[in-house]
């Protein structure tokens, strides 16, 4: 009786550890799975940051043309008093106004040449709205 008690009791034993061990499998298996799903969900996090990186610096791109695009308008005024003879002794006043319009890549800049005689003083106010500088 003795043998059969201790064969039970190595056979409950046997049990017990097979049961152990395939809980040990399954739980390998699981962290296995978990570490992928983990492994997954940082690749994705690092393609999002990528992606949201490269759309910040496509803005900033954009932001940049846009300003370059910008146009500055400048103004050459020649009042004849102040004139101390840097301009050529040829040179043929303005009669109203004229504008030249110059573009380099993506800038563009608009040159207004405003006459500067006493008779074209009330336009000034209206070509000078919005101008970047006035030479």
């Amino acid at each position: 009786m003795k043998d059969e008690e201790k064969k039970m009791k190595e056979e409950k034993l046997k049990m017990k550890m097979k049961d152990e061990e395939k809980r040990n499998e399954e739980n390998m298996k699981e962290r296995k799975k978990l570490k992928e799903e983990e492994e997954k969900m940082k690749v994705e996090k690092k393609r999002k940051e990528r992606k949201k990186n490269k759309m910040k610096d496509e803005e900033k791109m954009k932001e940049e043309e846009e300003k370059m695009k910008e146009e500055m308008k400048k103004m050459v005024v020649d009042e004849k008093k102040i004139n101390s003879g840097q301009f050529s002794e040829d040179m043929i006043p303005t009669v109203g106004f004229n504008m030249r319009k110059i573009t380099k890549g993506n800038v563009t800049i608009k040159l207004w040449d405003i006459g500067g005689q006493p008779r074209f003083r009330s336009m000034w106010e209206r070509y000078c709205r919005g101008v970047s500088a006035i030479v």
